[in-house]
């Protein structure tokens, strides 16, 4: 398998599988802050409950995929400088009781 097929494959398993966000952040919450795992944002609530039954080879492996996909994507940025921005330039709104995640989300600015 050439290096550009691999690539592809390691990001496609990350996007499918899932990162480890949602566990890191259900293990800091649930040491740190367990009072407020009853306010998350309900968009994020199912992660935030699958990552509780994540085993730590699952864990594992995915932080190993992870660590691939950092170790060739940094090669590829030598020649180039990067800016990060936040995926969208609009501030989140508010949620509130009449305003649902769903219709949150479908919310145009």
């Amino acid at each position: 398998m050439n290096h550009l097929v691999a690539r592809r494959v390691i990001a496609f398993a990350i996007l499918v599988e899932g990162g480890v966000s949602a566990i890191e952040l259900r293990t800091f919450l649930d040491r740190e802050l367990p009072d407020w795992l009853e306010t998350t944002d309900p968009v994020n609530t199912p992660a935030l409950k699958n990552a509780g039954n994540l085993s730590a080879r699952e864990y594992l492996t995915r932080r190993l995929r992870l660590l691939e996909a950092v170790k060739s994507a940094a090669a590829r940025f030598d020649d180039l400088d990067v800016i990060a921005a936040p995926t969208t330039m609009f501030t989140p709104r508010v949620l509130n009781e009449q305003a649902g995640p769903g219709r949150h989300l479908g919310a145009q600015p």
